[in-house]
């Protein structure tokens, strides 16, 4: 009603613009929903790594971002793994000499496994 007073008294040129208007804000609603619609499908990968990750446990505040819990328990992985690395090699030799006897006795099962993990 408050348009067709200003269209009436303006002309065409108001009719235009609020019709321009009305695209406008018709388009701004639509490209926020699309908006919406498009981040939850992007972050639900996200989601699911955040939740796989909770079996790792590393400490992290409620200002810690997505991406800094997933760094930290990346770092936290590989640092477990360099840890079990180093003590891989530090029971090689042992372990090594282990299935030596085994196989000198004759105690080993499965002789072609043993000698391939040598």
């Amino acid at each position: 009603m408050f348009e067709r007073r200003i269209m009436q008294k303006r002309g065409k040129s108001y009719c235009i613009f609020f019709s321009f208007i009305k695209i406008f804000v018709f388009s701004l609603v639509l490209g926020i929903l699309i908006l919406t619609l498009l981040a939850r499908k992007f972050l639900e990968p996200l989601k699911k790594i955040l939740a796989s990750i909770n079996i790792v446990e590393v400490k992290h505040q409620k200002k810690d971002s997505d991406f800094d819990v997933i760094e930290k328990s990346i770092n936290k992985l590989l640092a477990e793994r360099n840890t079990l690395m180093i003590e891989i090699k530090k029971y090689q030799p042992v372990i090594r000499n282990n299935l030596l006897l085994s196989l000198v006795r004759g105690e080993s099962s499965d002789n072609e496994y043993l000698i391939k993990a040598l």
